[in-house]
């Protein structure tokens, strides 16, 4: 409305709850605000899921995981993560999925999306065309990944989930060594960067 404007303008609205809302999330973005991932609870945690039963004869939208508002501080300290929150650097993690700016998901993800150098496959007691990454998850939620490079991943299609705190040996055909892998790039299916745009990052691969 023309009063939220104008309490934005004045920066006395500095943030938006998410709260699952593509609306809120454009809103974030438009006007440069601090995006946060709250539970909209207004009682116990534990009434939720009766409550959205009840009124809206819908299972709850949080699912089994809480929401969470991602600060990306330099450390713990108080004034870190409100000098954080000003720059708003923060991720919203909602039901599994991550949202935020391009900078903030690209620096959170390459930083728990690791690729590691597996070596080459031994097959039938001499060296195969084909070549071992492993990929670990480090973070407390699943990573939905599409492959968009020329590799073809053995046994695995195109979309593939690497499991939260997990690692995940993927095995890349027609190739010898690293260099015949090329550049890897993904699109993280569950992390938006936009309200409809999925994140794509290229990962490097990091040695054994």
């Amino acid at each position: 409305t023309p009063m939220h404007l104008q309490l934005i303008a004045d920066r006395v609205i500095e943030g938006i709850e998410l709260n699952g809302s593509e609306t809120n999330f454009a809103i974030a973005l438009k006007y440069n605000l601090t995006l946060f991932s709250n539970s909209d609870v207004h009682g116990p945690i534990a009434w939720r899921s009766d409550f959205f039963q009840d009124r809206y004869g819908a299972t709850d939208p949080l699912g089994a995981q809480r929401r969470v508002t991602l600060v990306l501080a330099e450390d713990d300290s108080e004034a870190s993560v409100r000098r954080a929150i000003d720059e708003r650097r923060t991720v919203a993690l909602e039901d599994g999925s991550f949202f935020g700016r391009r900078r903030e998901v690209a620096d959170l993800l390459l930083g728990g999306l690791i690729v590691r150098d597996a070596g080459r496959v031994q097959h039938v007691g001499r060296a195969a065309s084909v070549y071992r990454i492993s990929i670990e998850n480090k973070f407390s939620s699943d990573l939905i990944l599409e492959n968009l490079g020329r590799q073809n991943f053995f046994f695995e299609h195109r979309v593939f989930t690497v499991p939260a705190l997990s690692q995940k040996t993927v095995l890349v055909t027609n190739a010898e060594n690293l260099n015949d892998i090329g550049v890897l790039r993904f699109r993280i299916l569950n992390a938006y960067e936009q309200p409809q745009s999925s994140i794509e990052l290229t990962v490097d691969i990091q040695p054994d």
